[in-house]
């Protein structure tokens, strides 16, 4: 900050509302492997916009659109993956789920 002060916005991903603090433990107690890491219930829910939007309403001094522009326009239009983006997409677990499958390969092979 211009006063030489540090501050900190944590605006990582958060557990859906409907999670609970047995949601990834079996019947008896035991963690069941992989449950949160692998499939739906391994979600979070993004906290990136409303963290940059947070920072922009306190700090900020570019209008909002303006901070945003690039933003909104790679999300409308796309954007070209670097060769390690598009090697992370082959992680063999997003092949399990129909839905992934649908969006991230065509015709059974990945986007290159």
């Amino acid at each position: 900050m211009a006063d030489g002060s540090t501050h900190f916005i944590d605006y990582r991903e958060k557990a859906p509302s409907s999670a609970t603090a047995n949601l990834y433990l079996d019947a008896y107690g035991n963690v069941v492997p992989n449950l949160s890491t692998i499939g739906y219930k391994a979600i979070g829910v993004p906290g990136s916009v409303a963290g940059m939007v947070y920072a922009q309403k306190k700090y900020g001094k570019l209008p909002l659109a303006q901070v945003m522009a690039a933003s909104i326009k790679m999300a409308r239009e796309g954007f070209t993956l670097t060769r390690e983006d598009a090697e992370d997409f082959k992680d063999k677990h997003l092949a399990e789920f129909p839905e992934s499958r649908r969006i991230f390969q065509r015709n059974g092979n990945y986007y290159q």
